[in-house]
């Protein structure tokens, strides 16, 4: 596990990589530059995704922006609700671990593009749903399933 970021810093607004010079997104920071895996960060090391594959669904499947509802309200889950829960934050760090890898074994399958968008219909879309209805616990469960399946599937 390397140190924090060196890289990163609040400006304008949000969250700002000083190597790449320009803005990143909350998956990125929580991924590589808040004392997780920096030394993998994929703007240091000229890569173009964040490892999200949740991102990577709302994002390359459907055209959204990276600020989208969707990813607002996941965001807001995984940081409020999820990061409270017991094992929640374990749960946290695992997906950052695994998510990178999964995104490329997608990325190489041939199919990313109709898996990213199967991603976003049954399990953003669905999850995001819950969430606004409150099931958070639901929400959770279907998300935790979804994320084993789909690790499964892939070998990761």
């Amino acid at each position: 596990m390397a140190s924090e970021c060196i890289y990163y810093a609040w400006k304008y607004g949000g969250y700002y990589c000083n190597l790449a010079n320009k803005e990143v997104d909350d998956d990125t920071v929580h991924r590589f530059c808040w004392t997780y895996y920096s030394d993998e960060c994929p703007l240091r090391k000229n890569q173009s995704s964040s490892g999200c594959y949740i991102t990577s669904a709302c994002v390359r499947a459907r055209g959204l922006p990276d600020n989208c509802l969707e990813l607002e309200t996941l965001r807001a889950f995984r940081d409020g609700y999820l990061a409270s829960q017991p094992g929640g934050r374990e749960d946290i760090e695992e997906y950052y671990a695994k998510a990178p890898k999964l995104v490329c074994a997608i990325d190489h399958s041939g199919k990313a593009e109709s898996v990213y968008e199967k991603i976003y219909s049954e399990m953003v879309q669905p999850c995001v749903k819950l969430i606004q209805e409150q099931h958070l616990e639901k929400a959770y469960t279907l998300y935790k399933q979804y994320s084993v399946n789909l690790m499964q599937q892939f070998g990761i």
